[in-house]
């Protein structure tokens, strides 16, 4: 209540009592009277007084009380806690202020309170600032794990101490179990048959109770491991939190792209199983095309494919001419001979896995190992490596390779024209097993599209048609060798008897691998012939080049290739696609027309990564493809907003000619920070409360 005197008329109503009053007294008190109102009355004049009666102020205060909701609460019994928490506050607090109740990970969204119970842990990151600076609240209270990986350090935040703020735990796991894979490094790239190293940290919150394991897997199959102990401080007490440092080292045998997984092995204890796993991937590359060729005896074949070869600097050529066989008769002591023992055993069972091609030429392997060998040879066909059979009579089923291994691997069947005796001697033998050798000339026929990679010699179908036509002859074939169906034949020549073509080049997958038959021992006159016409040796030159590519899967027989500039991308984020063109003569092209494709396939998946086993595809849109400026090459951008694999194709053409396609994959992942950390951070729950006031 206010009582004012301001307006004159006040002033009038309390001066006509106070002038009775004078008239009444004595001439002197009068006048000392009189002076006395006179000061009274300049007093109200010039201060204008009040009195202000204030009544006591009843507005009931605001609380809000915010409900952590990011993936880290939905760990073992949290959310259920921190709503029992919730629930208690409201309990207590209900007559006394006005609560509002809201939910938060990376923003904060009210909520009623009987939506309480339907709060689902799936925010995928914490926050906290935003708590901080939200205003209109006389006191803030926060349940919380207190882990927060997006923002700022909410202690640094100054509205920190606008408002009291309280904070408490959800309740259980402060100190539970938890194991996590931590600070990963790993090659994006490396080289097979080279050492490559990966380090990482193995988090550990808790005591554990046993030891357990981490594993490292190389396409599912185990490839490294070491055991986690639970560690002592001193005393010997187990370590509360400790970071254990950890290092594989591992030689890749294949040129791939290899998916790697690192797993701890879960404790039933634990309080989240999802971050006892990373998944990453590495291409392997060759640093040099390894090739090992065994031929049976000398000839022009061997001669010119071995000089060719060894000028390659990309290739590694290890070779093996056999100039005595064991039934040679020697007129001087074994060990007095210069040649050195062909070393079968240890090439073909051992060593065989560090190639990355086979080249049989004219060669039984009758005379030097048993037939079980062969076996490591489909083996390390159906793993991913190239075989190629060069003919001659001592090739094929005249080799003995009918009913083998071999022949599995092989895109021909072979036919046996008579059965061996055992009372035969080893000539009669391998006269009936070179009974399908045909000593005649030929010209080979093209039988496939121009256009494959192993025909296209000249880097356009047109030329490249041209130049076969005027190869020279060829001489000498095995009139028995049929081709199997699927695969492909591209190389033909006419039979003898006119009844029909022998496949002469046929190629075929085996597993994971490619094998082909050359079904002659004398491209060698292709060479020489170009020579005797006056012509570079080119095109033989590029044939073998093509073919030795083509088997062992290499990318650069595209014209068009494609590389992401990353294989791992954060969901969220943009991946980019670095793309070479170049032109029929290989020569790097900055005006090309290049279209991208990008099909997704999502999945299922229990931890932060991902690989790459896709059940469904859909198209996803990407941005233009825009030339970078130099040396042929272009870029385009892909939106990576899902978790799962990307396959992207690039199509192209230069000035009407295809350049045909170029592939690669890269994956989406979602490397969430909601489980790196899992355990209670009461240090800083303390701190936001004790810096609030």
């Amino acid at each position: 209540m206010n009582v004012i005197f301001n307006s004159p008329s006040a002033y009038i109503y309390l001066l006509i009592p106070a002038a009775i009053a004078v008239m009444i007294l004595k001439p002197r008190e009068r006048f000392f009277t009189l002076r006395l109102l006179i000061y009274f009355l300049l007093f109200f004049v010039l201060l204008s007084p009040y009195i202000k009666l204030a009544e006591r102020d009843k507005t009931i205060p605001e609380i809000a009380i915010y409900i952590d909701n990011s993936l880290s609460m939905g760990i073992s019994d949290r959310i259920n806690n921190a709503m029992r928490t919730a629930e208690d506050i409201f309990s207590i607090l209900k007559s006394r202020a006005n609560l509002k109740f809201y939910k938060f990970s990376n923003q904060i969204k009210e909520v009623d309170r009987e939506n309480l119970k339907n709060i689902i842990p799936d925010g995928d990151s914490t926050d906290m600032v935003n708590i901080i600076r939200d205003t209109g609240h006389h006191g803030k209270i926060i349940i919380s794990d207190g882990r927060y990986n997006k923002g700022f350090n909410p202690l640094a935040v100054n509205e920190i101490n606008s408002v009291p703020i309280y904070t408490t735990g959800p309740g259980g796991g402060s100190r539970a179990v938890d194991l996590a894979i931590t600070e990963l490094k790993a090659p994006e790239f490396g080289f097979r048959n080279e050492k490559i190293e990966i380090d990482f940290k193995v988090l550990v919150k808790g005591r554990l109770p046993g030891e357990s394991r981490v594993d490292l897997k190389e396409n599912n199959n185990l490839i490294a491991s070491r055991k986690i102990e639970p560690g002592g401080q001193s005393g010997g007490q187990p370590a509360e939190k400790k970071e254990i440092p950890v290092k594989f080292s591992f030689i890749p045998t294949r040129a791939e792209l290899k998916n790697y997984t690192l797993e701890i092995k879960a404790l039933s204890e634990e309080i989240n199983k999802a971050n006892n796993r990373r998944n990453f991937r590495i291409h392997i590359n060759r640093r040099k095309i390894r090739i090992l060729y065994v031929s049976g005896r000398p000839s022009w074949e061997y001669s010119l494919l071995r000089r060719l070869l060894k000028s390659d600097w990309q290739i590694d050529l290890v070779t093996f001419l056999i100039l005595r066989n064991p039934d040679n008769i020697a007129i001087v002591p074994e060990n007095q001979l210069s040649l050195i023992h062909f070393p079968a055993r240890e090439m073909f069972t051992e060593k065989i896995y560090d190639f990355d091609l086979l080249i049989y030429e004219n060669f039984s392997y009758k005379r030097f190992f048993p037939k079980s060998y062969l076996e490591h040879i489909k083996k390390f066909v159906n793993g991913g490596g190239a075989f190629l059979m060069i003919g001659g009579k001592e090739s094929f089923a005249g080799g003995g390779y009918i009913d083998t291994p071999i022949e599995d691997i092989l895109p021909v069947k072979m036919t046996k024209f008579s059965s061996e005796s055992s009372s035969e001697s080893p000539p009669e033998k391998e006269s009936k097993r070179q009974a399908g050798w045909e000593n005649e000339s030929f010209k080979v026929q093209i039988k496939k599209d121009i256009r494959h990679p192993v025909l296209d010699i000249a880097g356009d179908p047109k030329i490249s048609q041209k130049i076969w036509d005027e190869m020279p002859e060829l001489f000498g074939y095995d009139k028995s060798l049929e081709a199997k169906p699927g695969t492909a034949v591209i190389l033909a020549g006419p039979k003898s008897d006119g009844t029909g073509r022998v496949p002469i080049l046929t190629l075929a997958e085996s597993g994971r691998g490619r094998t082909a038959a050359l079904n002659t021992q004398s491209t060698w006159r292709w060479c020489m012939g170009l020579a005797g016409e006056g012509k570079t040796p080119y095109y033989y030159n590029q044939f073998w080049y093509k073919l030795i590519r083509y088997l062992i899967q290499s990318a650069e027989l595209k014209k068009i290739q494609v590389f992401p500039e990353t294989l791992n991308v954060n969901a969220g984020q943009t991946a980019k696609i670095n793309i070479k063109a170049v032109d029929r003569y290989w020569e790097p092209v900055k005006d090309a027309k290049l279209d991208a494709e990008v099909l997704f396939s999502s999945e299922k998946i229990s931890s932060e990564n991902t690989s790459s086993d896709n059940k469904s595809s859909v198209r996803v849109p990407s941005g233009p493809v825009t030339y970078t400026g130099e040396g042929g090459w272009y870029s385009v951008s892909v939106p990576v907003n899902e978790v799962g694999a990307y396959k992207v194709t690039v199509n192209g053409s230069y000035r009407g000619q295809d350049l045909g396609r170029g592939k690669a994959e890269f994956s989406g992942v979602r490397l969430n920070k909601e489980y790196m950390d899992t355990t209670l951070n009461r240090d800083l729950l303390e701190k936001i409360a004790r810096q609030s006031g």
